[in-house]
């Protein structure tokens, strides 16, 4: 269970990790497959923060599952207005963290994505209001370019307990 403040994030736009971070570390021009498609959510406070390896940096997403521009607005309006009332409700996905290094780059990169089941309006009105909400993610340790040693040393540094258990 985390607690975050998502941003929402447009294709191109000078916050997009893909038109930007990822090619300006890399040093490579944009790819087109690198292109996300859809906007997005940065997590705010843990983009661009140091990962637990040396050099290596942290990102952290919210992939929505829905187009954003089809979501209900009253239903966003009313969790708008829980939010305003100081609610934090919960979202729910499933996170996979990719370690990634192109391959004359000095340091990886730890994006840590949530893929959002549930709770579309509740992360676009807390992302307009600028306010706080909850999200539960069940993070696979067996989808992603990592391992569930890197998803605890990850936690760890969020201040969060183990979830794997270590032989």
């Amino acid at each position: 269970m985390l607690r975050i403040l998502p941003v929402r994030t447009a294709v191109g736009s000078g916050e997009d990790y893909f038109a930007h971070e990822q090619r300006d570390v890399w040093n490579f021009d944009q790819d087109p497959s690198q292109d996300p498609g859809t906007p997005y959510y940065r997590v705010e406070g843990r983009c661009g923060i140091p990962a637990p390896e040396k050099d290596d940096l942290v990102y952290e997403f919210i992939a929505p599952l829905q187009v954003l521009d089809d979501l209900n607005p009253e239903r966003v309006g009313s969790f708008e207005q829980l939010l305003a009332e100081g609610e934090e409700p919960t979202a729910v996905a499933v996170g996979v963290l990719d370690i990634k290094c192109y391959y004359d780059s000095p340091s990886a990169h730890w994006a840590l994505t949530h893929y959002l089941l549930d709770g579309h309006h509740k992360v676009e009105a807390a992302a307009r209001t600028g306010r706080p909400l909850t999200l539960l993610t069940f993070i696979t340790s067996e989808h992603g370019i990592s391992s569930p040693e890197s998803i605890d040393r990850l936690l760890e540094a969020y201040g969060s307990a183990p979830i794997f258990a270590r032989a």
